[in-house]
């Protein structure tokens, strides 16, 4: 099985990379070639009465996912680029990585962008002077937009950045970013200067969220139970021979009950009807992908005006997490007990 499936990821990489390094050929030039390919070695180990002909349909197979995943980003950013090439907009955006300009005063900048002309937007520019700030901070200003030009192209599709935006005027700090894992990061690291800050948990997602610009000088290492469990064993270190102690935490009953499906939803529900009893609070809670979509089109259509959502994208929750070290029904008793 690996290696067919080997052969798949090289065919939609291959695909997307070509497509990447030669714009100049288009999406189906590459497409064409990697066909090519995979059908003429299709051909031959079947001439040959191999198995590995099967490798070639996987090739053809692995080229069309990036034929299509190259499609779909690629209409994304002429949406984006179309709807803000060559205006000037009010923006507001977190700082998500600063290097230095050459004025003084100023920083070059690569924003992840919320909201365009206070209209909420999902994009990210970079901007070649800013008044001073730092990464993690939320600004506001007018800024020019402008596609970048074929010589800074590349660089640019690479890091996800779908403009060039030259700062105006009327700029402003509007606060840190919101984000709950890196503030409490920034708090650790203003109480206790020099500290490392790891979170260790059983998501592997959270290694992604960990290197974003925006978080990533706030938190320095992301371990799942899985990779802690793995260092545990290589130090030789067994639980069994050490004794007991009392517990180093104090987090209540709602705290603990996050990481399960339906926790947060619980938790958010207790603190309100503690702090304003006569509150009602209507919940709802999805646990995988297919219960998440199902929850927002039933939304969209008006079902649950003024509920409190709850999506987690593993079924259980993050005790299910693609790091945890034990089955999901046994963490789930234990948090109920």
């Amino acid at each position: 099985m690996r290696r067919p499936l080997c052969v798949f990821c090289a065919g939609t990489l291959g695909l997307e990379l070509a497509c990447a390094f030669l714009p100049q050929t288009g999406r189906f030039v590459p497409f064409a070639a990697f066909f090519i390919a995979g059908l003429l070695w299709a051909l031959a180990g079947r001439l040959h009465k191999s198995p590995a002909w099967g490798y070639g349909i996987c090739l053809i197979l692995g080229a069309v996912l990036g034929l299509v995943l190259t499609g779909s980003t690629q209409a994304k950013w002429d949406a984006i680029q179309t709807a803000y090439d060559g205006r000037s907009v009010l923006l507001e955006a977190e700082v998500e990585s600063t290097t230095s300009s050459y004025s003084p005063g100023r920083v070059r900048a690569v924003l992840r962008v919320e909201t365009v002309n206070r209209e909420a937007a999902s994009l990210r520019v970079e901007c070649a002077s800013l008044p001073a700030c730092s990464p993690g901070d939320r600004v506001k200003g007018r800024f020019a937009l402008e596609t970048p030009d074929d010589t800074s192209r590349l660089n640019a599709l690479a890091d996800g950045i779908a403009l060039n935006a030259a700062y105006e005027k009327g700029f402003a700090l509007l606060g840190q970013s919101t984000s709950f894992r890196a503030r409490t990061a920034r708090l650790q690291k203003r109480r206790n200067p020099g500290c490392k800050i790891a979170f260790i948990g059983p998501c592997a997602a959270k290694k992604l969220e960990a290197s974003r610009r925006s978080v990533r000088s706030d938190v320095d290492f992301v371990l799942t139970f899985e990779e802690l469990r793995g260092m545990f064993e290589a130090k030789s270190i067994d639980f069994s021979q050490i004794p007991d102690q009392e517990a180093q935490y104090a987090a209540s009953a709602p705290g603990v009950g996050f990481a399960a499906s339906g926790g947060v939803a619980k938790a958010v529900e207790e603190v309100i009807h503690r702090i304003r009893p006569e509150v009602e609070v209507k919940t709802v809670a999805a646990e995988g992908l297919d219960e998440c979509r199902q929850m927002l089109r039933m939304a969209r259509t008006g079902k649950y005006n003024g509920y409190l959502l709850e999506g987690m994208a593993c079924p259980g929750g993050c005790i299910a997490g693609a790091g945890t070290v034990q089955p999901p029904e046994k963490s789930r008793r234990l948090l109920e007990q």
